[in-house]
């Protein structure tokens, strides 16, 4: 078993937006929220870009996220939960940004026990020196896991131009952190 250290009073909250190598557009991370059961495949999907999906059973809704700071191994990693718009639905409140089985980012409902969360990491994020002030971008997203995991680059998709989800494969591009709220006491 592989023993992380957690950093409760490291954690921070804050926006995430995708920035594409090829034309350096940037666009807020939101998730695909399906109101109708039926579509409930389709629910909890990271997407950056315009917004193809709104109809009456499902569109965007905007998130951010609280980063829970970890350590292994000399890295940080991070423990990434939604948090959801307080004028959107709540449906998405503390579910875990993880990887699906075909690659790609989603928002998942935690299990009850947490033996192996996913940890993410950013290479050169350190949580210690944020200030609220602070933004960073050129960020990419590793892991799934853990960096020595092997789940690889986070990128998006180009072989589909309407096609706006975040996963591993694909466009190129990196994350910026915006909106920074530390929650360390003061």
């Amino acid at each position: 078993m592989v023993a992380y250290t957690y950093y409760p009073n490291a954690g921070f909250r804050a926006s995430l937006y995708w920035k594409k190598f090829a034309d350096g557009h940037v666009s807020k991370v939101k998730a695909s929220y399906a109101k109708n059961e039926a579509l409930a495949h389709l629910d909890g999907w990271l997407h950056a870009g315009p917004d193809n999906y709104t109809n009456k059973n499902r569109y965007l809704v905007d998130i951010d996220f609280h980063f829970s700071v970890f350590s292994y191994a000399g890295n940080y990693l991070y423990q990434l939960r939604a948090i959801p718009h307080p004028k959107g639905p709540q449906h998405f409140a503390g579910y875990r940004l993880e990887v699906s089985h075909n690659g790609f980012l989603g928002l998942y409902k935690p299990p009850l026990l947490l033996d192996n969360p996913p940890y993410w990491h950013f290479p050169g994020l350190t949580p210690f020196d944020l200030t609220s002030a602070d933004v960073f971008g050129e960020m990419s997203l590793w892991g799934g896991e853990g960096p020595h995991s092997g789940k690889g680059l986070v990128t998006g998709n180009d072989d589909d131009p309407e096609f706006y989800y975040l996963g591993r494969g694909g466009r190129k591009g990196n994350f910026e952190i915006h909106n920074i709220e530390l929650d360390r006491p003061n």
